[in-house]
C-alpha cells in the first residue's frame, strides 16, 4: 500500500529562492516542507555567487536601474517583474540583514561581506540563510531528495513524488508546490554551475503540462578558469587594475576590442565580452593575466580567494574560457508567483521574465529573494485558503521507455555525450547545421538513456537526471533553431543581426510529457509586458 503524507506547501529546491519562500509560508500560517538533493543552501547555485543583488540604491536611481535591465535585455524582459524588484529589494536586503548577514550598499549594487577572506560571499550567504532557515518554526527540511514529477488533478497541483537516497518513493500531498529547483548550466561542457544543475526543474514544468519561454537564452559568464586541473569557477568581479586578459599572441584585448572598462564589460555586457573571447579561443587559449596586479590587492576580495588553488596567479597567467552561467529562459508567473497550474507556483532561476534576452549582473540573486517571498506567501494562502483536489490513485510515470531501444552506454559516458553536444551545437555562436545536427543527435542520446538499465536507486536517479537533460537540451535547440536573428547572448553566425521588425517576440515551447514532441510558438514582447 502506497502511503501519503500532508503538508500545506512542498518547496523543491533549497537555493535562495526556495528558503525565501520557506520563510514567508509560515507567516501565513502554513506548515512547509523543503525537498533537495544535497545540503540546503550549499548545494546550490547560490554558494557559487558573488553575492550580488542588484537594484536601486541611494547613488542608482530606480528609473537607471530600470532603464539598465529593459537595455541589457534587449526589449524582451517584463517590465512589471523588474519593477517588483526594484519595489521589494530594500525589504528583501533587510531580511538577509535579519538573518545575520553583513550587505553594504555599493554604487549600484548590495553587496554580501564575508569576513575573513577564504569564504565565497555565495557561500556565506547560503550558510547564514541555511541556518537561519532551519531555526524557524513550521519548516521540515528533507535533503538527499530526488524529486520525480508534480502531481497534478485536473489541472490543479496536488503535491508530489519523489524518492529518497536508498530509492525509497515518498509521496507528498499539499495545497501548493513551488518550484524552486534553479537552473541547467551544467548542461554543457563547461559551465561554472553545480553539477546537479541539470535542468531538472524545467523537466518537471514541461511533465506537468507548463510552456517553457525563452529558453535559447542562455547568458556565458566570460571569465571562467578552463586551466588544466583547476576547478572550472568564475574568477570574481572586481577585477582590479592591471588585470588584463590576453590572446595566445600576448596581446591585451581590452586594447584590441577598446574595451574601456573591464568590469563593466562583464556585468553589463557579458555575451559581447563571452563572443569575443570565444572567437579567439578559436585560434588558440586566452588567459587572465595578474601579473601586474599590486600586492595588496592579493590580501582583499576577490583576489585572496584564490590563494588557496595550486597555481601561481601571481606569475603565471590562467587560462579562461565562456562558460554556460544562467538560463534567461523558464516557466511564466503573474504577479503571485503562480505559474497556469493551479497551486503550483515558481521563484528563481527556473522563472523566465525579468532578464529577457539578457541578464543585467546581480539581477539573478535579487530575483530569488524578491520573487521566493512571493511566491511563498501566496502558495501559503492558496494552500491554507483553497479547496484540495483528489490525490490520482495512479501516478503519472516520470520516464516512458521508447520501443525503439538503443543499447545504453554508461551514465557518465552519456552525460559526457550530452554536454559536448549542448556547447558543441548550442554554446556561444549557433547556427542552423549545428543546431539541426543536435537536435537528430538529442534523440538518439534520448532512446539511449531511456533504454539505462534500472538496477539500483543510484541507477534511477541518475536516468532521471539524464532523461532531464536531454529533454531541456532539445527545447533549447529548437527555440534556438526557431529564432531566425541574434540578440542579447544569443547569437546566430547565419543571422547576425538583431531584427526588431520581425523578432521582438519571446518564444513559447510546449510539450507533451509522454512525448518528444514539441510546438513552437512566438509572442509579441509588447503582449507579453504585463502579469
Amino acid at each position: 500500500m502506497t502511503t501519503v503524507e500532508t503538508t500545506d506547501v512542498v518547496i523543491i529546491g533549497g537555493g535562495l529562492a526556495g528558503m525565501a519562500a520557506a520563510d514567508a509560508a509560515p507567516t501565513q500560517g502554513a506548515r512547509v516542507l523543503i525537498l533537495d538533493r544535497s545540503a540546503l543552501g550549499l548545494g546550490t547555485n547560490t554558494a557559487l555567487s558573488n553575492g550580488v543583488f542588484a537594484g536601486p540604491t541611494a547613488a542608482y536611481a530606480r528609473e537607471v536601474y530600470l532603464a539598465d535591465t529593459h537595455r541589457i535585455g534587449k526589449g524582451l524582459g517584463l517590465d512589471w517583474m523588474a519593477r517588483r524588484i526594484a519595489a521589494d529589494i530594500r525589504s528583501g536586503i533587510e531580511w538577509l540583514q535579519n538573518a545575520g548577514l553583513e550587505i553594504e550598499e555599493k554604487k549600484d549594487h548590495y553587496f554580501v561581506v564575508a569576513r575573513g577572506g577564504k569564504l565565497f560571499p555565495g557561500a556565506h550567504l547560503a550558510r547564514q540563510v541555511a541556518a537561519y532557515i532551519r531555526s524557524r518554526p513550521g519548516i521540515t527540511i528533507r535533503t538527499g531528495t530526488w524529486v520525480k514529477q508534480v502531481v497534478t488533478a485536473g489541472q490543479q497541483a496536488v503535491g508530489v513524488t519523489a524518492r529518497n537516497e536508498r530509492g525509497r518513493q515518498i509521496n507528498v500531498e499539499a495545497g501548493a508546490v513551488v518550484l524552486a529547483a534553479g537552473g541547467a548550466g551544467a548542461l554543457y561542457l563547461r559551465n561554472d554551475n553545480q553539477k546537479s544543475a541539470l535542468g531538472q526543474g524545467y523537466a518537471l514544468a514541461l511533465d506537468a503540462g507548463l510552456a517553457l519561454w525563452d529558453m535559447e537564452f542562455i547568458q556565458y559568464y566570460p571569465v571562467v578558469m578552463a586551466q588544466a586541473h583547476l576547478p572550472k569557477m568564475m574568477l570574481n568581479s572586481p577585477h582590479p587594475e592591471g588585470s588584463r586578459i590576453i590572446n595566445a599572441a600576448g596581446e591585451d584585448l581590452a586594447v584590441k576590442y577598446d574595451i574601456a572598462d573591464l568590469n563593466d564589460a562583464i556585468r553589463n555586457r557579458r555575451d559581447w565580452l563571452s563572443a569575443i573571447l570565444f572567437e579567439e579561443g578559436k585560434t588558440g587559449e586566452v588567459f587572465m593575466d595578474y601579473r601586474a596586479v599590486a600586492n595588496h590587492h592579493w590580501e582583499r576580495h576577490p583576489l585572496v580567494l584564490l590563494k588557496e588553488r595550486r597555481f601561481n596567479f601571481r606569475t603565471q597567467p590562467v587560462a579562461i574560457s565562456p562558460a554556460a552561467h544562467y538560463v534567461m529562459g523558464g516557466v511564466r508567473i503573474d504577479e503571485r508567483g503562480k505559474t497556469d497550474i493551479d497551486g503550483l507556483f515558481a521563484c528563481g532561476e527556473i522563472v523566465s521574465g525579468v532578464h529577457g534576452a539578457c541578464r543585467k549582473g546581480g539581477n539573478a540573486l535579487s530575483e530569488c529573494l524578491v520573487f521566493g517571498k512571493i511566491a511563498g506567501r501566496h502558495a501559503a494562502r492558496r494552500a491554507l485558503t483553497g479547496s484540495r483536489g483528489p490525490w490520482p490513485a495512479a501516478l503519472q510515470a516520470l520516464l516512458k521507455t521508447s520501443q525503439d531501444e538503443l543499447p545504453a552506454p554508461s551514465p557518465r559516458k552519456l552525460r559526457s555525450r550530452v554536454q559536448n553536444l549542448a556547447w558543441r551545437c548550442a554554446g556561444v555562436v549557433r547556427e542552423a547545421n549545428g543546431l539541426s545536427e543536435g537536435l537528430v543527435e538529442i534523440e538518439r542520446l534520448a532512446r539511449q538513456i531511456s533504454g539505462m538499465p534500472l538496477a539500483t536507486a543510484r541507477d534511477r536517479r541518475l536516468r532521471q537526471d539524464l532523461w532531464s537533460m536531454s529533454r531541456i537540451l532539445r527545447t533549447i535547440l529548437a527555440a534556438s533553431w526557431a529564432r531566425r536573428e541574434s540578440r542579447g547572448c544569443f547569437l546566430r553566425s547565419d543571422y547576425p543581426d538583431q531584427d526588431d521588425a520581425a523578432w521582438l517576440k519571446n518564444s513559447r515551447v510546449t510539450a507533451r510529457a509522454e512525448t518528444t514532441d514539441l510546438a513552437i510558438e512566438h509572442v509579441a514582447a509588447a503582449a507579453a509586458s504585463a502579469p
